[in-house]
Parts: C-alpha cells; sequence; structure tokens
C-alpha cells in the first residue's frame, strides 16, 4: 500500500510501546486490544486464511517459514490481528509470531505477488528488494505449491467449496446513521434519546468484533457506526447492528 504521511503514521504508531504512546498523546489512542490495524487485504481474506490453515495447517506454515527464511521480518505485518476468525487459528501454531495469519495479505494473493513495482519484497538483510529470479524461487513457486495443497485439500472433505482457490479481495465498509433522534429530541425526549444510544453503542463494541462478524470498528458514537468486515460477514452484522438500534430504543 502507498500510504501518505498521516496515513504512515496512523499504520506504524501502534508499534510503539504503551507508555511511549501516552507519553506522545498523554493517552493511548489505540484501540482496545492493542496491535495495529489490519490493512484491509487483511480483513478481505480472514476466512480465507481460517479456512486454509483448518485444510492444510503444516503447509501453510511451511509457505509462511520459508517466507521467514528468505525475505524480510517486516512481511509479517499482522503479527497483532484482532480479527476474531484469524486470532482463534493463532494458537495452533505454538504462538510463533511469524506464523502464516500474520503475513502481509499481499502474500496471499497471486496477482500482488506478481507485481514486483507496486509490492517489492525485501531481502531477509532488508538493504535491497529481492530480484525476479529470487522472487520466482522464494515466494511464486512456493505459493503455487501451497494452492495446489489447499485444492487438494478442499476436494477431499465432506462438504467442499467448489470455487475455493485464491482468497476474494473484498472487504465491506459499512456506515450507519440512526433513525428519528431528531424527532425524538424535538419531542423532549433528549435523557431517553441520550441513554439508548449510550446502550447502542456499548452493544456496538461487542457485535463488531464477535466471533460471529470478524469486524474492525474504526468509529461508534451516538447513532453512528463506522466498521470494516470480511464480506462474508457484512450482511450478518448490519442485521445484528440494526437491531440492536431498535432494541436500545424500546
Amino acid at each position: 500500500e502507498r500510504l501518505c504521511a498521516i496515513a504512515l503514521i496512523k499504520r506504524l504508531f501502534p508499534r510503539l510501546t504503551k507508555e511511549s504512546r501516552e507519553e506522545v498523546f498523554g493517552w493511548d489512542p489505540c484501540r482496545e486490544g492493542g496491535g495495529n490495524w489490519p490493512s484491509t487485504g487483511h480483513i478481505a481474506s480472514a476466512h480465507w486464511i481460517e479456512k486454509a490453515t483448518t485444510l492444510a495447517l503444516e503447509k501453510c506454515q511451511e509457505y509462511a517459514n520459508h517466507v521467514h527464511d528468505n525475505c524480510a521480518a517486516r512481511h509479517f505485518a499482522e503479527q497483532d490481528s484482532q480479527i476474531r476468525c484469524v486470532k482463534s487459528v493463532a494458537p495452533s501454531n505454538g504462538g510463533h509470531k511469524h506464523w502464516f495469519g500474520s503475513l502481509d495479505a499481499n502474500f496471499y494473493f497471486r496477482n500482488d505477488l506478481m507485481n514486483e513495482r507496486a509490492m517489492p519484497i525485501w531481502s531477509r538483510d532488508e538493504d535491497k528488494p529481492i530480484d525476479s529470479k529470487a522472487r520466482d524461487a522464494f515466494v511464486l513457486w512456493q505459493y503455487d505449491v501451497l494452492l495446489k495443497e489447499l485444492r487438494d485439500a478442499n476436494k477431499k472433505v465432506k462438504a467442499p467449496d467448489p470455487v475455493f482457490g485464491e482468497p476474494m479481495g473484498y472487504f465491506a465498509l459499512l456506515r450507519m446513521d440512526g433513525d428519528r433522534t431528531g424527532e425524538l429530541r424535538e419531542e423532549g425526549k433528549e435523557e431517553y434519546v441520550a441513554q439508548a444510544l449510550t446502550d447502542f453503542t456499548v452493544k456496538v463494541k461487542s457485535i463488531v468484533p464477535s466471533p460471529e462478524h470478524n469486524g474492525v470498528l474504526v468509529y461508534a458514537g451516538g447513532d453512528d457506526v463506522l466498521a470494516l468486515f470480511p464480506i462474508e460477514d457484512a450482511l450478518e452484522a448490519a442485521l445484528a447492528l440494526r437491531n440492536a438500534y431498535l432494541e436500545a430504543f424500546q
């Protein structure tokens, strides 16, 4: 990803210690649970990571180990992922930080791996990107081996996914704005509205990142919500949030 200066700071500052963040800002602006914000590619491929590690954990980790042995440590940027379906499979790797689910999301997409200009892969000593020949030998070949293994494993399960292959590159951005709050305030129900919105915001913080929805909450306040989801979970999450909003005003 090509980031402007502000976006780059937002991406990297969670890597500071909690004490350093509090010293700089006067409070800790990191989201609850800590860790960096996941990339959109990581969110998009979350369920693919979960399924891939279920189908062939050993082969997935072999791919990650190969990247670790030949490429820079910076390519394991998702070590602190708080996406529940990804986090749930992390213990199966013994807590090792260089595990399959902590790879940059680009390593899950063949088109990204083929694009040297947009996605340079840095050498082990981090002084320069690896060349095309090494890229093919160290990464692309291993990726193709992994993908074949996953497709073969998928065919052997009781209910195989007919289209399982590379992950989808799509995620959902969910933006919600509640109805009728202005109307209720005009009716003199300010206290009722304030309490209902407080109750709703509390529920949002548990609904979005839940194991059922695997979302990343960007903002929740009043009747506004902004969150990112794997595309598979977006509609169920939207329905759950809508129901929570209606329940808050009952």
